[in-house]
């Protein structure tokens, strides 16, 4: 699902920000085992935000699955001064929310 969107980001963002959604998507069908998954863009004058979950076995709060995919997307993030935060349920379900100050973005 998406809302805000009635203009085009600039191409800079909007590739990041398909490379963070692939990625996640990527990590939810080879990890998680997960069935649904659930991806939410929203933009109103202040932000954009990117909502995504998946009901899948979620992975240990310990730090050790903190590879290479999810270092990408805490980059491509920071490219962008955003914010990002992960809520793991182990065992039920991983929960990403990342949001962009819209004057970053430009």
């Amino acid at each position: 699902r998406f809302s805000g969107f009635e203009m085009r980001l600039n191409p800079l963002v909007e590739i990041n920000l398909y490379r963070i959604i692939n990625e996640l998507v990527n990590n939810s069908v080879k990890h998680s085992q997960a069935d649904t998954i659930n991806i939410n863009l929203n933009r109103d004058k202040k932000e954009l935000r990117i909502f995504f979950s998946d009901n899948g076995k979620g992975f240990s709060p310990d730090g050790k699955y903190d590879g290479i995919g999810l270092k990408s997307i805490k980059n491509r993030v920071n490219l962008f001064k955003g914010n990002f935060k992960v809520k793991n349920i182990e065992d039920e379900r991983t929960l990403f929310k990342i949001n962009f100050r819209n004057e970053h973005l430009t």
